[in-house]
C-alpha cells in the first residue's frame, strides 16, 4: 500500500513505474501553483538523454520536444551543451493518465494507512524535514515573445554577471520565437529591475514581449544534508 505526495515529474514517473509492476499508488497533489500553465515554472530543460527513461513508460520525447539547446553561452563563453528544452504541462499531463490522483494533499497525520509514503513535492518538501543544507534562489521567471530585427536567434545562456552576490540570468529557447527567461539571486537582488535592464541591452537587436510571469524557488546544489 503506497501513497506517493506530489503529482508533478518525479511522483507522476514513479506512480507509472509501479503500475507497470502491478501496484497502483493513491498519488495526491493539492498544490496550486497560481500559474497560467499551472506549473512552478513554464521552460523546462533537461538533458536530451532522458529519452530512454520516458519511453520506459511509453511516451516519446520528441513528442514533448520544444528546442534543442546544442550550444549555450556562459557569461561569454560559449560550449556545446546535451540540454533541450520541453513542454513541461504537456508532459506533466500525460504522464498523470491513467494513475489514481487525489486532487489534495496529503497530510502527515494521514500516513499511518500505508506501507511506503514517498514525499516527491521536490523543494517544498511537503512531508520531509527541511534539509539542514540547502542553496535556494528567489526567483523572477518570464515567459517571452522575441521578434528580431535581423533575424538572428537570441542564444540561450546563463549569466552570473549579470547579478550583485550569488545568482544568475537565464535564457532557455521555448520554441516558436517564445523563450523562457528568469533571474534566480539572494542577497541585494532587485529582479525585475535587473530583468528589464536585460530587456533594455537587448533593446537593439530585440524586441520582447513578456507574455506571463511568475515567481518561485530553484535549488542551485543538492543539500550535503539531506534531513
Amino acid at each position: 500500500n503506497i501513497a506517493i505526495a506530489g503529482a508533478g515529474v518525479a511522483g507522476g514517473y514513479l506512480a507509472n513505474l509501479l503500475e507497470q509492476k502491478g501496484i497502483s499508488p493513491d498519488v495526491y497533489d493539492g498544490m496550486d501553483h497560481d500559474t497560467r500553465c499551472r506549473c512552478r515554472s513554464c521552460g523546462w530543460g533537461a538533458p536530451k538523454g532522458i529519452g530512454p527513461y520516458l519511453a520506459d513508460i511509453g511516451l516519446e520525447l520528441n513528442d514533448y520536444l520544444l528546442e534543442h539547446m546544442t550550444a549555450m553561452n556562459f557569461d561569454g563563453l560559449v560550449a556545446k551543451t546535451p540540454l533541450c528544452t520541453f513542454d513541461k504541462p504537456g508532459l506533466i499531463r500525460d504522464i498523470t493518465k491513467g494513475i489514481r490522483l487525489k486532487r489534495q494533499n496529503l497530510e502527515p497525520d494521514e500516513t499511518d494507512g500505508y506501507d511506503i509514503v514517498v514525499d516527491a513535492t521536490g523543494i517544498a518538501r511537503a512531508l520531509l524535514p527541511p534539509c539542514r543544507s540547502d542553496l535556494t534562489l528567489p526567483t523572477v521567471q518570464h515567459r517571452v515573445a522575441v521578434e528580431s530585427f535581423d533575424g538572428g536567434p537570441l542564444p540561450a545562456g546563463v549569466y552570473g554577471n549579470q547579478i550583485p552576490g550569488l545568482g544568475y540570468l537565464w535564457v532557455f529557447p521555448l520554441g516558436m520565437n517564445q523563450y523562457h527567461i528568469g533571474v534566480g539571486g539572494i542577497g541585494n537582488v532587485r529582479h525585475k529591475i535587473l530583468l528589464e535592464r536585460f530587456y533594455q541591452d537587448l533593446s537593439g537587436r530585440f524586441s520582447c514581449t513578456t507574455l506571463c510571469s511568475c515567481h518561485g524557488v530553484v535549488r542551485v546544489a543538492s543539500p550535503f544534508y539531506s534531513t
